[in-house]
């Protein structure tokens, strides 16, 4: 049997569980809106948030995608190779 100081314990931490995977919903939420094309300032009233953190979430997230981009070269190498292949078959199909 869990003691009174045990069961406080799992109930503080899953309730901290739940605040970060609720964290991390609002966060796909504002990102997946704002690739949509939303305004940050519509973003912000519509989820009943400040803007600052708005604007902190997409900075945030583009933060990472530069780290990633110089991780991984920039760009795939294949995706270039794609586009010049690309560009010489409509050129060929003429």
């Amino acid at each position: 049997m869990l003691s009174e100081k045990e069961m406080a314990e799992e109930a503080r931490n899953s309730s901290i569980g739940s605040k970060r995977s609720g964290d991390n919903y609002q966060r796909q939420t504002i990102l997946n809106l704002y690739n949509s094309g939303i305004e940050r300032d519509i973003i912000s009233l519509q989820l009943d948030v400040s803007k600052e953190e708005v604007n902190k979430t997409i900075e945030e997230e583009e933060q990472e995608k530069k780290k990633k981009e110089l991780v991984t070269g920039a760009k795939d190498v294949s995706d270039s190779h794609t586009i010049s292949l690309s560009s010489s078959f409509y050129l060929d199909a003429i």
